[in-house]
């Protein structure tokens, strides 16, 4: 597949901001996204929807491009979204937790295809490369740490540098493995492994657990991402493990003792052979 696309380059310029204050909108983009990052991430309740959301930011990233004089390393379109809740103890991340990057049509997607032919070309491929693709389940991000196969720390994404400790509660979720199979090819279980992917509520789970909600006289959740979030961050574990919820793993962030891979493809189904749920 190749990965140029010179059609696909065109970005926004000045003049689509010449009738507008970009100081003053930049501030006002960055205060409602700061908002609804905390309403989001910390309250479990969010002020914006999805689309509006991305699209705040992305026309903050657009503005702060086109004006490099107001970009700020403290924006929030140059951090993860996230906190830590007081509720749990902080975990550091053994590598930066980060999110995911979007697109919105058939250009973005070029550029961003553009993008990684030239990252490929910097490092001396040939510009192109198969692409995997995967589901985007709406749920968290969490990072799930083994040694010597046992499941010794769960963590959320938190600020893709520190997350919250959430392993009690993480313990009693029936999709997430406590203890790693063994390999059908005889190899030994890694000393250190690191998985990520996204806790989740299944509809079904999540229809249950409003309907039983309504009947309690208690507020409905807005969606299955918040309904996934707010049963994670509880104090007592026995109210996660009510919740229903679920795990698709998506990446292997670090294996210690173990093979070595050279596509996402490959290190998917090792982690389908250790006993990891992949989409």
């Amino acid at each position: 597949m190749s990965f140029n696309d010179d059609e696909a380059e065109e970005d926004r310029g000045l003049s689509d901001f010449q009738e507008i204050d970009p100081k003053g909108r930049v501030l006002e983009l960055r205060l409602a996204i700061q908002r609804a990052n905390f309403a989001y991430y910390m309250l479990d309740s969010p002020e914006l929807t999805d689309a509006d959301f991305d699209t705040a930011m992305a026309e903050l990233k657009a503005i702060e491009a086109s004006f490099p004089e107001l970009d700020d390393p403290e924006s929030p379109s140059h951090k993860v979204g996230g906190g830590i809740s007081p509720l749990f103890s902080s975990v550091t991340h053994l590598s930066p937790m980060m999110s995911l990057d979007n697109v919105f049509d058939q250009g973005e997607l070029l550029r961003w295809i553009g993008r990684l032919g030239r990252s490929l070309e910097a490092v001396g491929s040939d510009g192109s490369a198969p692409l995997f693709f995967e589901l985007k389940i709406d749920g968290l991000a969490v990072s799930l740490l083994y040694r010597n196969g046992i499941l010794e720390r769960a963590a959320t994404r938190g600020d893709g540098l520190v997350g919250e400790d959430v392993t009690m509660n993480v313990m009693t979720i029936k999709a997430i493995p406590k203890v790693l199979k063994e390999r059908g090819d005889g190899g030994a279980v890694p000393e250190i492994l690191e998985v990520r992917g996204e806790l989740y509520m299944p509809i079904s789970a999540f229809d249950a657990l409003n309907k039983n909600r309504q009947e309690q006289g208690q507020g409905r959740f807005a969606n299955p991402r918040n309904a996934a979030a707010g049963s994670l961050r509880q104090k007592d574990p026995k109210v996660t493990a009510a919740r229903g919820l679920s795990f698709w793993c998506y990446q292997l962030a670090e294996c210690i003792g173990g093979p070595s891979f050279e596509t996402h493809h490959q290190t998917l189904e090792y982690l389908k052979e250790m006993g990891f749920p992949v989409n």
